[in-house]
């Protein structure tokens, strides 16, 4: 059903404005990749918070720049050639307001944000899936798979497969208890 509702979103663009195909094929696909009914639950769980978060965001006049920008970052943060430069150059605006903008809304530089996005997805990916790290580092925008497990490491603390192993052994010693 979900590949359904995929296909007659994605080209609708008046109704969802907001739509990120790639975000949604993302959930949708991950479904594919669940091996045990735990998982596939909160996939499941996962992918229509992704679809309510899609058709509630509004993109009207009444959202400042601010908010605008965050949720472009947001919706292109798995594409690899995603930069400051370019989101400057899609909203108008110089490098240092896109900067200050972004520093407002969450604190954090261009990168920062952008990173901390893509480690986020990816250690979703991790858990939940069995997608391999080189899959899963295309999936996020991080392209070569040695530059994402340097990141990771860097961000995480350990490598993808170590964080793989121990999240997963984690989740499997809570359901055996439950």
């Amino acid at each position: 059903h979900l590949v359904v509702i995929w296909s007659e979103l994605q080209f609708d663009p008046i109704r969802t404005p907001n739509l990120s195909s790639e975000r949604l094929e993302l959930a949708v696909n991950a479904i594919s990749q669940v091996y045990s009914f735990e998982e596939l639950t909160k996939q499941l769980h996962t992918t229509f918070q992704t679809i309510a978060e899609l058709f509630s965001v509004d993109l009207t006049e009444k959202q400042g720049t601010g908010a605008r920008v965050m949720r472009f970052i947001e919706a292109n943060c798995r594409n690899q050639s995603l930069s400051a430069t370019n989101t400057a150059e899609y909203f108008q605006i110089s490098l240092s307001y896109l900067s200050r903008l972004i520093r407002q809304e969450c604190g954090m530089t261009f990168n920062s944000y952008v990173c901390t996005l893509r480690m986020e997805m990816a250690c979703e990916l991790l858990i939940y899936t069995r997608m391999t790290i080189q899959q899963i580092s295309a999936q996020t925008g991080f392209g070569e798979r040695h530059y994402f497990s340097r990141v990771f490491r860097r961000e995480i603390g350990c490598t993808p497969s170590e964080y793989r192993k121990q999240k997963r052994a984690l989740l499997d010693s809570v359901n055996r208890t439950s």
